[in-house]
């Protein structure tokens, strides 16, 4: 393996409202690991804490923090990512910050941390991993990216079921027969998520259902029985995986028993960290056998038909698949005598495209091959995007008319 290659380091962070967990990856690693924050111990969660040392500019971060305000020693600010994303304001020492500038604090010093496991790597690709993907999330979390100065194809915001989908999806071959199950204990309600994959397309698309199952009662046992009955009823589920503290304590007796039959279990708390960072390395280096549609993702490959060195071939503008928060495509390319652009619209269930003519109305007259246009594509949804061409001329001999023409298509 190349040395270029081994450099890139690949990391995946599990945010929730009070803690994160990190986990990273590089070529010369058989599979990801999670950075334990106590030697020795699988103790993967960090609260997302920083404190400023009394009378001097030292910032700690996570249970350091925490230890420093209990000894009375610094200032504390907490719960970062939900205080960043309501725009608050923190006051430490009497001097008022930014959540987000803490926030982004946190966020650099355990970004440092692989590094200090093993020799210094670039970061390649960041992504994380949030319960539900939002607008203000993304938005927040894109100035990371940007302080990071990361580009975009190097950063990425996905949900629990993407996480859910890269992680099951990279296990052993024989975990894979039937559908698998995730239930997320990480709030006071538990969460079932249902994955199963339609083996007929290729590349197979995978889909997962949520299920709300409710609060466990006084009797876990026999409450969370009744509840993976629920979610199994008159469904082939394989394997099985438990997320979250809510099955801490060695509870399941019956549950369990019931849940086993026939199936493979697995108990952990890193599952999204670690599919974050399988996000963060196939999304971008390998060929996947499997492409996820969910509610962050795009629905529908968009396609030109191009001619590039005399052979007619396919250029796509998006794939089906790619997350569609902040997202924009362009490319530009030259009319050959003709007024109007084809989109080819493909479904990943199907086989046939459809093909979207588009008219550039009062396009000036030129000969063939000299006007250029730029094609950029907005994604404004799962399901829809907003279409922008613009003329561009061809150089001095035929200057651009300034004419933008703007489609919105729904799938």
């Amino acid at each position: 393996m190349s040395e270029r290659l081994l450099d890139k380091l690949y990391i995946g962070i599990d945010l929730k409202e009070e803690s994160a967990m990190l986990s990273y990856f590089h070529p010369g690693m058989e599979r990801p690991a999670t950075v334990s924050f106590v030697a020795g111990s699988s103790e993967y969660s960090l609260p997302l804490v920083v404190a400023k040392r009394h009378g001097i500019g030292q910032w700690v971060y996570g249970k350091d923090a925490e230890r420093l305000a209990e000894a009375g020693q610094g200032t504390k600010a907490e719960n970062l990512f939900r205080q960043a994303l309501n725009k608050n304001r923190i006051t430490v020492e009497g001097r008022e910050y930014p959540a987000e500038d803490l926030f982004l604090l946190f966020i650099k010093k355990i970004l440092s941390i692989p590094n200090k496991l093993d020799r210094e790597r670039k970061l390649e690709r960041l992504v994380f991993a949030v319960q539900t993907v939002t607008e203000e999330c993304v938005r927040l979390l894109d100035r990371v990216r940007q302080e990071l100065e990361l580009s975009e194809e190097q950063f990425e915001v996905v949900d629990y079921k993407e996480c859910f989908c890269f992680y099951h999806c990279n296990q052993e071959e024989k975990l894979q027969n039937h559908q698998a199950g995730l239930f997320d204990g990480s709030s006071e309600k538990i969460v079932y998520y249902s994955l199963e994959k339609e083996k007929r397309t290729k590349p197979c698309v995978v889909t997962i259902k949520e299920q709300k199952l409710g609060i466990l009662t006084d009797d876990k046992d026999a409450g969370f029985l009744a509840m993976a009955q629920q979610a199994f009823d008159k469904q082939l589920v394989s394997t099985v995986y438990f997320v979250g503290s809510a099955f801490d304590g060695g509870w399941m007796q019956e549950s369990l028993k019931y849940i086993c039959r026939g199936r493979r279990a697995f108990l952990g708390k890193n599952l999204y960290s670690l599919g974050a960072c399988f996000v963060a390395f196939q999304k971008k280096e390998t060929e996947r056998e499997y492409v996820y549609l969910g509610d962050s993702e795009f629905k529908m490959n968009i396609s030109l038909k191009v001619r590039k060195k005399q052979e007619l071939e396919f250029y796509s503008l998006v794939t089906a698949g790619e997350n569609w928060y902040l997202k924009e495509h362009s490319c530009e390319v030259i009319l050959d005598g003709t007024d109007t652009v084809e989109l080819w619209l493909q479904h990943p269930y199907g086989r046939e495209a459809k093909i979207e003519s588009l008219e550039l109305a009062d396009l000036p007259k030129r000969p063939a091959r000299t006007t250029r246009i730029r094609i950029t594509v907005h994604l404004l949804g799962d399901t829809k995007a907003e279409i922008e061409i613009e003329d561009l001329g061809f150089g001095e001999l035929f200057p651009s008319s300034e004419k933008v023409w703007k489609y919105t298509m729904e799938f």
